[in-house]
């Protein structure tokens, strides 16, 4: 399948190359150049314009002001670790590399200061038009997924492009549906905890059967802290009384008197609404724009002479395809 726009997670694909081509270097003019994660990722690159064709554009995290608003212990135990990561500066000395070469093939990227990755990706999956293939793991952005887009996952035995339909048929929930089960379950990535007691499986088996449990509890925690009337549904509907034996004692729109109750998980999360609206908020993408976008012109005289000095002959040897990445 061809592509009109082919949108990369600048920072997952660089550490995925940083871990495999991370003791690749040369030496030029006496100084060692940490040239491995610039080796992998314009191979990755390469692969995704001979696969996929379209634009390339590479995006890059500038950090995490948003969500930090929300939540002032976003992401804190990577801050603790140093943003976490043990070789995070041996990865800035390969991503100064990086920059140079990108910035000689033309190759477009966008940020925003302030804003993380992921709602860039999301953003510009949402504008664009045509078809855009989003090139990255986080699960996060299976809430972009819809009409034209598609996400490509890696996975061990190789790329699966993925789509809102194969979403449903897979999981059997809706890209707004598996929102709503990370608003559940938070998300271990990103280090944002959810409902006690409800994992990802768990939740996105309540999302298939209550399909209104979270809006409902979503809005009634909305409406609480605007101090607003809203027309909601009561979420206290799917949380009814029962029994020793979990047999419903009050009807309920959903539960009739003696039916077999929901569980101990969907009254936890009834009686937390705060929680699963802070998660919401927390795991839920953002329209960003406008977004910056860096267009430089490409210069491959000095593109073949850096890749010469730097020994990086495999790339070289495909200067033809290199000269296309900015198209």
């Amino acid at each position: 399948m061809n592509f009109d726009y082919m949108l990369v997670d600048g920072n997952y694909v660089a550490r995925k190359m940083f871990a495999v081509n991370k003791m690749l270097h040369a030496i030029v003019d006496g100084r060692e150049v940490q040239t491995g994660l610039t080796h992998g990722f314009l191979l990755q690159l390469i692969y995704l314009k001979e696969e996929y064709k379209g634009r390339i554009i590479v995006v890059w995290d500038r950090g995490h002001d948003r969500r930090r608003a929300i939540d002032p212990s976003y992401k804190e135990e990577r801050r603790e670790k140093g943003d976490d990561w043990e070789e995070r500066e041996a990865f800035e000395e390969h991503r100064k590399v990086l920059y140079v070469f990108l910035r000689l093939l033309g190759v477009t990227q966008a940020f925003k200061r302030g804003e993380e990755g992921d709602d860039i990706l999301y953003t510009l999956a949402r504008r664009l038009e045509g078809k855009r293939l989003m090139v990255t793991n986080d699960h996060d952005l299976y809430q972009a997924l819809g009409e034209g887009v598609y996400q490509l996952l890696a996975k061990r035995d190789g790329y699966v492009l993925y789509s809102a339909r194969r979403l449903e048929r897979e999981q059997g929930v809706t890209p707004e549906q598996f929102t709503w089960a990370m608003s559940l379950a938070g998300c271990s990535g990103d280090g944002i905890k959810g409902v006690p007691g409800v994992g990802m499986k768990t939740a996105i088996g309540l999302v298939k059967q209550y399909p209104g449990l979270v809006p409902a509890v979503l809005a009634e925690h909305y409406c609480f802290i605007y101090d607003t009337d809203c027309d909601r549904e009561n979420p206290a509907q799917y949380n009814p009384q029962v029994d020793s034996r979990n047999k419903v004692k009050v009807a309920t729109d959903y539960f009739d008197v003696g039916d077999k109750g929901p569980g101990k998980r969907v009254a936890t999360i009834v009686e937390n609404p705060e929680t699963v609206y802070l998660t919401n908020q927390l795991i839920s993408l953002y329209d960003v724009w406008p977004v910056t976008f860096k267009k430089p012109t490409p210069d491959f005289d000095a593109l073949m002479l850096q890749l010469e000095r730097c020994e990086l002959h495999e790339l070289t040897g495909r200067i033809d395809i290199l000269k296309r990445l900015h198209k």
